[in-house]
């Protein structure tokens, strides 16, 4: 028996170039996964009244199944439900949010979003079990300030060198091509 990583199809997924300014996060989730619903609850009422402090026009696009209802009467928080192209998707924003405050195993979205090239901001329970470095491969923080501090820092500046590494980190730990070399006799 072997432990193996989930991986994504890292060949197939076209790099994004996040434009620096565009001051828009994008949360790519099921939002039927109670785990999700609460880092979107965390998002909207602790993280981004901190963000529209510094940055009144930033915004948040939710990506995915699951959300029934709006999940906020404010038009910075964009319910895009489904999408025909993730890549479009991920291409209109400036960085990607993974806010997981509880629940197990690696979100294949942290993953996809490295892969597409994009700034991460995650919880540290996002990256556990990951090989990512925080400052290095993703932003990890923590408390709201923590999150609120790292997303301004990013809609406002960019962070095209962590974007770089963790689409690097990406092909190198958690694509086919790396799944086929672990599983090679």
């Amino acid at each position: 028996m072997r432990y193996v990583p989930n991986v994504v199809d890292v060949s197939a997924i076209g790099p994004v170039f996040p434009e620096v300014g565009r001051r828009r996060a994008i949360f790519v989730a099921n939002f039927a996964y109670e785990p999700n619903q609460n880092g979107l609850r965390f998002l909207l009422e602790r993280v981004f009244p901190r963000v529209w402090t510094d940055l009144p026009d930033a915004s948040l696009m939710l990506v995915g199944g699951g959300l029934h209802d709006p999940p906020s009467e404010d038009p910075r928080v964009q319910a895009m439900g489904f999408v025909d192209d993730l890549r479009l998707a991920y291409a209109s924003a400036s960085c990607a949010v993974v806010p997981l405050l509880q629940g197990g195993g690696t979100p294949l979205k942290f993953v996809e979003a490295l892969a597409y090239g994009m700034p991460v901001i995650a919880t540290r329970r996002a990256a556990a079990g990951l090989a990512v470095r925080d400052g290095e491969h993703c932003l990890l923080a923590e408390s709201e300030d923590e999150f609120a501090a790292a997303l301004v820092r990013v809609m406002r500046d960019g962070a095209p060198e962590v974007a770089r590494h963790g689409r690097e980190l990406a092909a190198e730990r958690y694509s086919i091509e790396a799944l086929s070399r672990l599983l090679a006799p």
